[in-house]
């Protein structure tokens, strides 16, 4: 449809076209940039749940997912095994529960990708473990779930879960912005040391960090190592994991989520060797930046390299 951009505008004027695309006027150029493009897209996920108990030996067993819940594109290889059907991000959510059977933490499961070992965990019986996270694949990557139990006598039950969707494709030429992923996740690569005084973690690196806004600029640079800042208005979801170190006392650390400097989104306390895993939707603002500020009030201990702070966008 024909674009019927205002005769007259000011600096700064917005323009919503036929197809929700928004573009703003710049004096200085003078020209119309489009700043935010519709959210459209078309889903694609498989959902598979267990028809009953799975049972485990003393080796390694893919574990089958044989009831299918909904399936959406080529995601399907085998009751066990899920391919990603475009390069693109996507969430992976796991969940099982284990059976009665078994004792202490007798039960080992692995992620893995492409028959490697991406995250590795323990349980004992009547307990169960969650894996949700976001990864970058290409098309034919494929994600299965092993496990093994060491008496030999474990099993997961009917409640346990697979969900495996495309949050948004990889940006790119033919890729338009309303269906390419937009985020970031901020990693460490070495233990932060921890003080009385909250102090913004300085990452390191990024696992992802693309599209923060339709002229494809980023959420995370290393010259402002401490900040995520937000390029366009929108819905997002922040995701933050933090790991405590071995020393400190009860509750001695402080994780708070700050946004711009002042404001709390977020705290939590934790113990030596404990962990949270922080995950909420938000509304933010262009410029808005967040920060993952940490104590300890005993003036010790650290946060380990497993900690990270994601910034998904979800929607405008």
């Amino acid at each position: 449809m024909a674009l019927l951009f205002p005769s007259s505008p000011t600096h700064l004027d917005n323009y919503t076209d036929p197809n929700q695309a928004i573009w703003q006027y710049d004096s200085d150029g003078p020209y119309w940039t489009v700043i935010t493009s519709t959210t459209r897209k078309n889903f694609s996920s498989i959902k598979r749940s267990s028809s009953g108990t799975f049972d485990l030996t003393t080796s390694y067993t893919a574990v089958d997912f044989d009831t299918a819940d909904f399936s959406v594109d080529s995601y399907y290889v085998s009751d066990s095994r899920f391919q990603a059907p475009t390069t693109g991000f996507y969430r992976l959510s796991i969940i099982l529960n284990s059976n009665s059977n078994g004792e202490g933490s007798s039960y080992t499961i692995q992620i893995r990708k492409n028959g490697i070992a991406i995250d590795t965990s323990t349980l004992g019986p009547n307990q169960f473990a969650s894996y949700d996270e976001t990864l970058d694949l290409v098309a034919g990557d494929y994600v299965e779930v092993w496990a093994k139990e060491t008496t030999g006598t474990g099993g997961f039950t009917t409640n346990s879960l697979l969900t495996f969707y495309r949050i948004g494709y990889s940006p790119g030429t033919g890729i338009s912005n309303h269906s390419a992923f937009s985020g970031v996740r901020a990693t460490l690569t070495l233990a932060a040391s921890t003080t009385s005084t909250p102090t913004a973690t300085s990452w390191a690196t990024t696992d992802f960090n693309a599209n923060a806004n339709v002229l494809g600029d980023l959420y995370w640079f290393n010259s402002v190592p401490t900040r995520i800042t937000v390029r366009s208005d929108g819905y997002y979801k922040v995701r933050c994991f933090v790991k405590a170190g071995t020393s400190g006392s009860s509750n001695s650390y402080t994780a708070t989520i700050r946004k711009n400097g002042s404001t709390s989104l977020t705290t939590v306390n934790l113990s030596p060797n404990d962990f949270v895993d922080l995950d909420e939707i938000y509304s933010l603002v262009e410029d808005d930046y967040l920060e993952l500020m940490i104590s300890n009030s005993d003036n010790t201990g650290n946060i380990l390299p497993t900690t990270y702070l994601e910034l998904v966008r979800e929607g405008v």
